[in-house]
């Protein structure tokens, strides 16, 4: 064969190939792609030539594809100007920045081939090798499901922005390292680096803000800005833009649950009030933000005010903090109505006393829910409300708070609570754990929620009386009389409780509800209790473990006799009933004074003064503290809350 065959054989073939090239699309592709038409006309190129390109740019990323071959048929022609370039680069960038295909993919330059018509391929850059390549995007697809695994369909995209956007400054910190090579930070830029090492800078909040939020239906693009070096989100709501800087927002950087909201779902003119006052911002398509239909409808919403995540609460509602003009933080649960936009709030806890003597109130707390119970973080301790009541869960013990400060920060992550301890709210913390299904925390949980749910049926003509004593031996009488005429109940119940203590704290509960023909005592007895803390410092390697072990001795001895005389017209019937169970009585009823504000009566102001006490909300004077102590042994806590609710229900 001649060289002049060889050279004509060698051309058609090329042209077969590269006929074959443009005219193989995958069956489906048309079915697949995004709508990209919210582009709009990028650059030099028209609405429809952007679309059509965007295209051909998100089937070669999902292909993952060596070259993205751009002479296809339909496709515009792409010259070799400058213009034309760089309005390709632009719409190369929002495809990657936009969906997950390009999440793989280094956006911030561009590699293409062209000859002599123009440009004839773009070749991606890609930041895994061909082997893992697979496998690494399906990884970071399951962790971006789990991220948004928390959104309710029912929300409105507000509350699904709102959710992401403190799921993320509560997942995730800034990234103030230096690396050694390119790639490692480039990496600093990017959803995957987020996604890898949990740090990014504000391309990577950005990025990863966008893709969650493309996941649950909310239309996001990446606006970025020369002067500021820096980049944040346009968030596309019911036909309007706002603005949203997740970064900013995450200003607390290594303590979840401190979370602002002053950049979220607002107008240019409420960013710009933050700091956002350069005059360059341009989407990632490269057009001026100038262009966006921008509302100020949310500058002043519910959540504009709060430095503590908003949560996601019962009947798709909303809790977050409010401080008013006296310092006190009210819980306030928020309830949106998705036809009319607005919120009605319900106010159902609050929180006020000393901060520890650093930061705002607000720096403290912290709403999470579990089980449908709100427990929240204070200055020492964490807690938990139900129906309206404080409940102390765990603290920090007097050395802890020398060695690690104060609370700033809490999650709750499965079963798990997570509080977050340092010398204040800028300052990385040491995290601590608590396993709310330990049985010793569950019981106290059950404890509580049980504190309320005293119950009494009295009938006009029928007399009870049942009681149940655990000692040594246990007695039950049960004994109903029905009479015409009159019935009389004497009743006389003696209890005597000895309780030793060898812990730094001890939370004992007794309660006991009395009517004319009801008697009813409850004693609930905890006994040895151990609760390990792992603390592990953030800033080294070394972990550090606290314990502490409660114990608690209980010694109850009851006493009950119940004589009951029933008489009619007709006859006269004489019946006496005993029932006595008796063990050693080591000390006597204590006198019952409660009068902790020292005001010379004890009413429902004593009870919430004892609850303020021992919440670490308020302290108490000594005179009123020694009334408080109805148990007589030196210390006011839980039993003596008890025992005073009983005297107000007796009175």
């Amino acid at each position: 064969m001649t060289n002049s065959i060889k050279k004509k054989a060698a051309v058609l073939l090329s042209i077969c190939v590269a006929m074959m090239q443009c005219l193989v699309l995958p069956s489906n592709a048309a079915d697949t792609k995004p709508d990209f038409f919210g582009f709009g006309a990028v650059g030099s190129f028209t609405t429809e030539e952007t679309e059509q390109l965007a295209k051909a740019i998100y089937r070669g990323l999902e292909n993952h594809e060596s070259n993205i071959n751009l002479r296809q048929s339909g496709l515009p022609s792409i010259g070799t100007d400058v213009t034309s370039i760089e309005s390709l680069a632009s719409i190369y960038r929002s495809v990657i920045a936009g969906w997950d295909v390009g999440i793989l993919t280094m956006k911030n330059s561009m590699s293409y081939r062209m000859d002599r018509y123009g440009v004839l391929e773009i070749v991606p850059t890609y930041l895994v090798e061909d082997d893992v390549y697979e496998s690494e995007y399906q990884a970071m697809v399951s962790l971006m499901d789990e991220a948004v695994s928390g959104v309710d369909s029912s929300w409105t995209d507000a509350e699904k922005a709102l959710y992401i956007h403190d799921w993320m400054a509560n997942a995730y910190n800034y990234d103030n390292n230096e690396y050694e090579t390119t790639e490692e930070t480039y990496l600093r830029h990017t959803a995957y680096g987020m996604l890898k090492r949990n740090i990014a800078v504000c391309e990577g909040y950005s990025w990863l803000y966008g893709l969650l939020l493309r996941r649950v239906g909310v239309e996001s693009l990446m606006v970025e800005s020369v002067e500021l070096l820096h980049a944040w989100n346009a968030l596309q709501i019911e036909g309007a833009w706002y603005y949203v800087d997740v970064t900013w927002d995450d200003f607390y950087a290594y303590h979840p649950g401190l979370v602002q909201h002053e950049n979220f779902l607002v107008s240019r003119s409420a960013l710009e009030s933050t700091g956002h006052n350069s005059s360059d911002w341009k989407l990632v398509t490269g057009t001026d933000t100038d262009d966006l239909f921008v509302s100020q409808k949310y500058d002043d919403a519910f959540w504009a005010q709060t430095e503590s995540v908003i949560t996601p609460y019962q009947d798709n509602s909303w809790v977050s903090i409010e401080v008013d003009e006296n310092e006190t933080s009210w819980f306030v649960r928020y309830a949106f109505d998705a036809e009319t936009g607005e919120y009605t709030e319900e106010i159902i806890g609050s929180w006020s006393g000393t901060d520890g003597g650093s930061g705002s109130e607000t720096a403290h707390l912290v709403p999470a829910v579990w089980n449908g119970l709100l427990f929240y973080s204070a200055p020492k301790d964490i807690l938990f409300i139900h129906d309206d009541l404080h409940h102390w869960l765990a603290g920090l013990t007097d050395e802890q708070q020398a060695e690690y400060g104060n609370i700033y920060g809490m999650r709750i992550e499965g079963d798990l609570l997570y509080y977050y301890v340092s010398v204040n709210k800028y300052i990385a913390p040491t995290e601590m754990v608590i396993d709310l299904t330990d049985e010793h925390i569950k019981s106290r949980i059950d404890q509580a929620l049980g504190e309320e749910e005293t119950e009494t049926t009295t009938e006009e003509t029928t007399t009870t009386t049942e009681e149940t004593t655990t000692t040594e031996e246990t007695t039950t009488t049960e004994e109903t009389t029905t009479t015409e005429a009159t019935t009389t109940t004497t009743e006389e119940t003696t209890t005597t409780t000895e309780v030793t203590t060898t812990t730094e704290e001890t939370t004992t509960t007794t309660e006991a509800t009395t009517t004319t023909e009801e008697t009813t005592t409850t004693t609930e007895e905890t006994t040895t209790t151990e609760a390990t803390t792992t603390t592990t410092e953030a800033t080294t390697t070394t972990t550090t473990t606290a314990a502490t072990t409660t114990e608690q001795k209980i010694t109850t001895t009851t006493t009950t006799k119940t004589e009951t005389t029933t008489t009619t017209t007709a006859t006269t019937v004489s019946t006496t009933t005993t029932t006595e169970t008796t063990t050693t009585t080591e000390s006597e009823t204590p006198e019952l004074t409660g009068d902790a504000n020292g005001d010379g009566e004890v009413t429902i102001l004593d009870i919430i003064i004892v609850q303020k006490y021992l919440l670490g909300q308020k302290g108490m004077e000594e005179q009123g503290a020694m009334n408080a102590d109805l148990t007589k042994d030196g210390f006011v806590n839980a039993f003596d809350l008890a025992l005073l609710k009983r005297m107000l229900l007796n009175a």
